[in-house]
């Protein structure tokens, strides 16, 4: 039978290790160079619809697909919205896959910000998904300035590692 001092020793090599991983990875879609998907999102009080084929080029385009109850989804965006000057040029497009009472309330929070390019929609048609195929949330998809798939992530970019996925 293991001692204390064993277990303990097994339970702090454990948490360091988990510590020091990655909290996503990337995800090759085989999209990449690629221009951005016909997505027909709708804003998530049903207000208007948004197509990103509509979205004006010369800026980053990040597509974010989220559930509000998922606390690395919002682990991802709390780490936008505390630096946000770092993120003013990129337009942040956070795509639901259904609606909730949890997304209305996290809807609110956010539009009381006045944040001019968060953008927080619904896939009511399914087409992300269809496009991108997501195994789980947070899932991360990155376009250039000239609307082209730069790099896809499965899991929870800090935003020190979304600004280098950026600049990349």
């Amino acid at each position: 039978m293991p001692t204390k001092a064993t277990l303990y020793l097994c339970l702090c090599l454990t948490i360091l290790s988990a510590c020091t991983q990655k909290h996503y990875e990337v995800v090759n879609t085989g999209h990449e160079g690629q221009p951005i998907p016909n997505l027909d999102l709708i804003s998530s009080d049903s207000s208007h619809h948004i197509n990103t084929q509509d979205v004006p080029p010369g800026a980053p385009i990040i597509l974010l697909y989220f559930r509000p109850d998922c606390p690395f989804c919002r682990s991802e965006i709390t780490g936008i919205l505390e630096n946000l000057s770092t993120f003013r040029e990129a337009r942040f497009y956070l795509i639901a896959a259904n609606a909730s009472n949890l997304l209305k309330i996290f809807t609110k929070n956010i539009q009381r910000r006045h944040i001019s390019n968060f953008f927080i929609t619904l896939d009511y048609n399914n087409g992300f998904q269809d496009y991108f195929s997501p195994q789980a949330v947070p899932y991360t998809a990155i376009y250039r300035r000239d609307r082209t798939l730069s790099k896809t992530y499965l899991g929870t970019l800090s935003s020190k590692e979304l600004t280098k996925a950026l600049n990349d």
